[in-house]
């Protein structure tokens, strides 16, 4: 099952002050394994499970937020392959 993330989509994690928002749309993947629901895209090597596929995709989504936070304050220090990985985030998503 696959659903899109539409753009201007303002994503909130409620342990995070930041607000992310969807630059660009992209797919998200949803399949069901052993009774969860795990999450995984093209934007990120980052995937999320949940009990339902709403509750993954939701969970997906906060790890995005987290990761380029994360990026962000690491970027001086990332190896060029991270770096890249943190341009294609970049791409995608960016702050409110």
């Amino acid at each position: 099952m696959e659903f899109r993330r539409e753009r201007d989509l303002l994503i909130g994690s409620p342990h995070l002050i930041n607000v992310a928002k969807v630059l660009h749309p992209f797919y998200v993947t949803v399949q069901q394994i052993q009774g969860e629901f795990i999450v995984t895209s093209d934007v990120s090597d980052v995937y999320e499970s949940g009990d339902a596929s709403e509750q993954a995709v939701l969970n997906y989504l906060y790890s995005l937020v987290d990761e380029l936070l994360w990026f962000q304050g690491h970027k001086e220090s990332l190896s060029y392959s991270m770096f890249k990985d943190f341009k294609r985030l970049q791409f995608y998503l960016g702050w409110v």
